[in-house]
């Protein structure tokens, strides 16, 4: 750990303990902390009582804390880092994650929207409305969740339809012109039947600046509605049919910046302009995505005596049309185009036992199939040069699972698990590269490639569990689990293939619940066996314009987890949340493309992995002021990430420095919740820091992307 973090920690850990050691004799009069049910084993269960290491927030955690997407989410989740590239999201939870993000290749971390597993990248970042909670589920999920979660996995539950009539209106505006409307209404439309529709409206100016073409970067503009039907013909028997429709047309995180010490072509052989400012630049390609995502889900379920039968019926339908200027100057040097198409359609059965006194345990049948279509243009006028991959995936993956928890005695139980999964995906990929002068390592001329290529991959992922209970208090629990995220093709490349990632996960913890459940203390530590790591590396032959794949490395991961909840008193309560990671490759030889010598091979060994902090840890402080009927409630928040690098060579130029974060808000809310009016600061000290560096010395140079900057705002709600 640096020395920059320990003096804070030590001071908060000290303000946590002194205030409990002063708060004991009164906390047996306090509301309890918040108990939170999640689903993150397929059943409703509190999150103190799943052996699973797992950081949940409400919907109302997640209105205070002005979190309204997953890219905020990671300020407020140690161990949880997203990035982008382009529009395009990665999330990392402990260090695991990936950088590919073609159509041939998956994520590492599983994004569900209401119990859907979405497919692809731009799903990752997920805007937040009428939401019951977002869980972020940390460690290899290989047996309930399957394909491409071997780091975790990130279930965004929405709010269902119920019997009440209510309605509810958020309105926020702050600077950067920011304007964010949110709305629900709940309508019971008979005794068995009712209807939700919510929505969002965001529209933001840029956080960047394009100075040449006078436009906005990092700005946003989107909008989604959704709309849930619920029928309960018996109370065995319940429909629900959701709809979903996301629309965004902006540059939302599509504000790179050059590295003004690293090479850059544009900058060192065309002369380009850099300005003095991160947050300004000079392009001659308006940066610009559009994200279009359709989804239709369907689940029934039905309530037999001792065990329950649920159907989970998806389709989904997401396009992407981007255009980039990735030299990120006023030089015509480099700028591509992306059009993605994604169809997919999702069937999962599963069988749940219930009122079952020594076992319960679920069995599942898992189907999905994808076509999706990419076309990534990159075009080079300087010597002028086009790359056209044009690529089509068909995957289609199945899946059987079974996991018991069997209760040897009151306080011992033990949980076996097995998944088997097989998965083909099939390839066409046609590339015509148009090099007339031979700058792109060609002899010079057009040249029309096809690849094809059909994989099966199958994998076995099992778990087994013990878990101790001593009364109501406390759970200590250890698993064994494996993970497996599936092969693919290098569709952004030549199309070579590239087999699957296993990783093995050994986990011990223990959640607790003291002072009459006034205080809460989870821990948890991990250590990980990582093979067949999948890594992405740009290739000097073509200039750094095309990348290649392979499954190159191995690595150890190991860490710690904790959070703490605390009521503090009347008027006070405390959250302190922890995560230390060690991280590193075993075994690596690769040769790096942006050093002197591409060609010459490196020993990475010992290197740390990309986007693995050794240290991040949030802090949360509130109080609450009775104002008659009225009630003000204050929160602050501090939250530190240590360095990470952001590729695989651990070069001080493509990292980012440990920095800190404070957020602070005020509420005045009315009686009964219905209405409030808050005003909110994040990043209050106006910290600059980067969020992603991409690194194609010979191509683009080294490109920082930023966080957000200082933002404040304020909000009124009301419910009805």
């Amino acid at each position: 750990m640096g020395k920059s973090h320990l003096p804070a920690l030590k001071i908060a850990a000290a303000l946590l303990v002194a205030g409990l050691a002063g708060a004991e004799p009164a906390l047996a009069q306090e509301q309890q902390a918040e108990d939170i049910i999640v689903t993150a084993q397929r059943r409703a269960q509190s999150i103190q009582d799943i052996p699973v290491s797992i950081t949940a927030f409400s919907g109302e955690t997640l209105r205070q804390s002005v979190i309204t997407d997953s890219f905020a989410l990671q300020f407020n989740t140690p161990g949880l880092v997203l990035s982008t590239n382009k529009s395009l999201g990665q999330p990392f939870i402990r260090g695991i994650g990936t950088d590919i993000l073609t159509v041939g290749a998956d994520s590492s971390v599983a994004t569900n929207l209401d119990g859907v597993y979405q497919t692809r990248p731009t799903a990752a970042i997920q805007e937040f409305f009428d939401v019951a909670r977002v869980e972020v589920v940390k460690g290899p999920q290989g047996t309930l969740y399957g394909r491409n979660a071997t780091g975790g996995a990130i279930n965004v539950i929405t709010n269902r339809p119920g019997q009440e009539l209510e309605a509810f209106a958020d309105l926020t505006v702050g600077n950067y012109a920011t304007r964010r409307l949110e709305a629900a209404i709940n309508l019971p439309l008979s005794d068995i039947s009712a209807v939700r529709i919510a929505g969002v409206r965001t529209t933001r100016s840029g956080f960047s600046r394009d100075l040449a073409l006078d436009r906005d970067l990092d700005d946003a503009d989107l909008w989604a509605v959704r709309a849930q039907l619920l029928i309960q013909p018996t109370d065995r028997f319940t429909i629900e049919l959701r709809g979903y429709l996301t629309r965004e047309d902006s540059a939302r995180t599509l504000a790179g910046t050059v590295n003004p010490n690293a090479f850059a072509p544009a900058v060192n052989i065309f002369g380009a302009t850099l300005l003095p400012n991160p947050r300004e630049v000079r392009l001659n390609h308006p940066n610009n995505n559009k994200i279009r995502d359709d989804q239709l889900h369907l689940e029934l379920q039905y309530k037999f005596d001792g065990f329950e039968l649920k159907s989970l019926t998806s389709w989904d339908r997401r396009t992407l049309q981007e255009l980039v200027d990735i030299d990120s100057t006023d030089v015509d040097f480099a700028w591509d185009t992306d059009d993605q198409e994604s169809k997919v359609l999702t069937q999962e059965l599963q069988l749940l036992s219930r009122d079952t006194e020594r076992l319960d345990w679920v069995l599942g049948a898992y189907f999905l199939t994808e076509d999706a279509d990419q076309r990534f243009i990159v075009y080079v006028p300087p010597i002028q040069g086009i790359i056209d991959p044009q690529a089509n995936i068909q995957t289609d993956a199945y899946a059987v699972f079974g996991e018991g928890t069997y209760k040897l005695t009151d306080a011992l139980s033990v949980t076996a698990g097995l998944r088997y999964s097989i998965e083909t995906k099939e390839q066409r990929l046609i590339t015509t590269i148009t090099d007339p002068v031979g700058g792109l390592g060609t002899p010079g001329g057009v040249f029309v490639t096809e690849r094809g290529g059909k994989e099966t991959w199958r994998a076995f992922t099992p778990k087994l569990g013990l878990e101790y209970r001593t009364g109501t208090d406390a759970l200590i629990y250890a698993t064994i689990s494996r993970g497996f995220k599936s092969g693919g093709f290098n569709t952004a490349g030549a199309g070579e293939m590239f087999d699957p990632e296993f990783i093995w996960s050994y986990e011990t913890g223990v959640k607790t619940s003291l002072l009459n459940n006034q205080v809460r203390l989870n821990m948890s530590a991990f250590y990980y066996d990582y093979t067949n790591l999948q890594v992405n590396r740009f290739e000097p032959q073509t200039g750094g314009a095309v990348s290649t794949v392979t499954n190159a490395a191995e690595a150890t991961l190991a860490g710690a987890d904790l959070e703490l909840f605390a009521n503090l008193g009347k008027a006070f309560d405390a959250d302190l949340r922890v995560s230390l990671l060690h991280a590193q490759y075993d075994s690596f030889l690769t040769s790096d493309p942006d050093s002197s010598d591409p060609d010459a091979l490196q020993d990475l060994s010992g290197n740390r992995l990309p986007r693995a902090p050794r240290f991040s840890s949030v802090l949360g402080l509130g109080w609450k002021v009775p104002l008659g009927s009225n009630e003000l409630r204050l929160r602050g928040e501090w939250s530190y990430q240590s360095q990470i690098y952001f590729n695989q060579f651990n070069a001080d130029l493509v990292s980012q420095d440990g920095y800190h974060l404070i957020n602070v808000s005020a509420a005045l809310n009315g009686p009964d919740d219905r209405w409030r009016l808050a005003a909110f600061v994040r990043n209050l000290t106006d910290e600059t820091f980067r969020t992603t560096v991409i690194r194609s010395t010979s191509f683009i140079g080294t490109l920082d992307f930023f966080g957000p900057p200082r933002t404040w705002g304020i909000q009124a709600s009301y419910r009805f």
